[in-house]
């Protein structure tokens, strides 16, 4: 019975143009897309990561608001840097601080673009108790790392003093700190 239950799954997977492997492809349906600082993708098939090349530190970005360093788009580490990165969108963009730095905004950050905004340990957003730090638009999706995000005031009618999430919200090694708001001082 064993044999027989053994042909039949060959049968049908021979005429399904499957092989025995079938399945251990994990690149199967994945996509290497290349970006502007990151070349070469492919795609391991033992693990379905992509493993991209990182182009030459100092090629300027798609947008030309930045230059790739170590295969990501490094911007300024301003106020005007971090609306730069979210408006070019994807990333990851880290930013060019000469160690720990605090950026005082004068409004809001909205994030209306996917994007990866990583800083590395470095970059502190401050809100300066006049506004929201910054807010995550509905419908898009956003990674901050390494980011202190602080000071922040939304208000007595509003929620969120230092980030508003409408959207999907990734934070990773990153601190939301000193802010206030009707409900949700900190996010």
């Amino acid at each position: 019975m064993q044999y027989l239950v053994t042909l039949i799954c060959g049968v049908a997977l021979g005429l399904m143009g499957c092989s025995e492997t079938a399945g251990n492809d994990l690149c199967e349906g994945v996509v290497c897309e290349d970006t502007e600082c990151r070349s070469g993708g492919l795609c391991d098939p033992s693990n379905g990561v992509c493993d991209f090349t990182p182009v030459a530190d100092g090629t300027a970005c798609g947008d030309d608001k930045g230059t790739c360093q170590q295969g990501s788009c490094q911007v300024a580490c301003t106020e005007q840097g971090i609306r730069d990165a979210i408006t070019a969108g994807v990333g990851p963009y880290t930013f060019d601080c000469n160690g720990p730095q605090t950026v005082v905004t004068k409004a809001e950050i909205v994030i209306d673009n996917d994007v990866i905004l990583d800083g590395e340990g470095n970059l502190t957003i401050d809100g300066n108790r006049h506004h929201r730090v910054l807010s995550v638009s509905e419908n898009v999706t956003a990674e901050l790392l390494g980011l202190t995000m602080t000071r922040g005031n939304a208000g007595a009618a509003a929620s969120g003093g230092g980030i508003d999430n409408g959207g999907t919200l990734t934070l990773m090694n990153s601190t939301v700190s000193g802010s206030s708001a009707s409900n949700g001082g900190g996010i």
